[in-house]
């Protein structure tokens, strides 16, 4: 996913400026940026497949968004990438029953099969080497790339004071994800709070940041508000309930919240203090839903 902890003694020394001098917020990529190719199978909801098109036998059709996303990660060199998205979507229904009306349903073998199909030719024909699946055919929160979370945090700049939650049992591994999301925008920022429990990797996230960009680490029961807000906590933690549970389609009717994030209010968390700059996994995977589903506008 990146590059933490790829050398010894971990991370070690500034980053060279890659924020765009004349002060707008934006970066300045180099020809040398990293790419990524991302692949993600979900569904639409209250769509039906097209009359006369058997997918289980054709396969569903692998797109690409024309707009690439650009991302900061890890550090050096190896910072600045951008992603890709290819993506399929498989309608919720196969058809109207002819006598009653009712729609019908895909089969949870078939469905799985024909997602399946599509991340292989994903994989195959585009080189894309991560892969999420919609969570109610057997995706997982922890399939979640890196890269992802990153994209989205870049979405927040320009921003000099950033949040970080850790998982309560963080260890090594929690922490260079940590520090592989923020040591991009460290060299700009004025403040880092630490946000939720206490962890053993919070003493070494508190040392690196004063020894090597001379920031305080600031502790607070609840994320602030306005922050970047990167929650690296367990979704069952963060969120409460069952994740498949909380997940579903952007025009389900029943109420429930658009993007992926399922019932509403479900994806508030009671120590968030309403932050809607949070960027976590479920939040990842509700951009990546509607990015996907609005093409360019999103």
């Amino acid at each position: 996913m990146g590059q933490a902890g790829s050398e010894s003694g971990g991370f070690r020394g500034r980053l060279p400026n890659l924020w765009n001098r004349d002060g707008d917020g934006s970066i300045c990529f180099s020809m040398e940026a990293n790419y990524l190719n991302l692949f993600y199978a979900g569904i639409l909801y209250g769509q039906y497949s097209e009359t006369g098109k058997k997918l289980a036998t054709t396969g569903l059709a692998v797109k690409k968004l024309g707009r690439e996303f650009p991302y900061l990660l890890g550090k050096g060199r190896g910072a600045a990438g951008r992603m890709l998205i290819y993506y399929a979507l498989l309608p919720q229904y196969t058809k109207k029953a002819r006598l009653s009306g009712k729609s019908v349903g895909w089969k949870r073998d078939t469905a799985i099969k024909i997602l399946e199909k599509a991340e292989q030719k994903a994989a195959v024909e585009w080189g894309c080497r991560e892969q999420i699946m919609t969570p109610e055919f057997g995706g997982t929160l922890t399939r979640i790339p890196l890269e992802l979370l990153a994209v989205c945090l870049y979405r927040r700049r320009p921003f000099d004071r950033l949040c970080i939650s850790l998982p309560g049992d963080a260890g090594e591994y929690d922490l260079e994800q940590a520090l592989e999301l923020m040591t991009p925008y460290l060299p700009r920022m004025r403040q880092v709070v630490l946000a939720g429990r206490e962890s053993p990797m919070a003493e070494r996230l508190e040392t690196y940041l004063y020894e090597e960009f001379g920031i305080v680490l600031m502790r607070e029961a609840k994320a602030p508000r306005g922050l970047p807000w990167i929650d690296l906590r367990d979704e069952e933690d963060s969120l409460g309930g069952d994740i498949g549970e909380a997940a579903g389609g952007t025009d389900r009717k029943s109420g429930e919240g658009s993007g992926t994030g399922g019932k509403s209010g479900r994806g508030a968390d009671p120590g968030s203090n309403g932050n809607s700059r949070r960027i976590s996994r479920m939040e990842a995977l509700k951009f990546l839903d509607t990015a996907v589903k609005n093409g360019y506008n999103t």
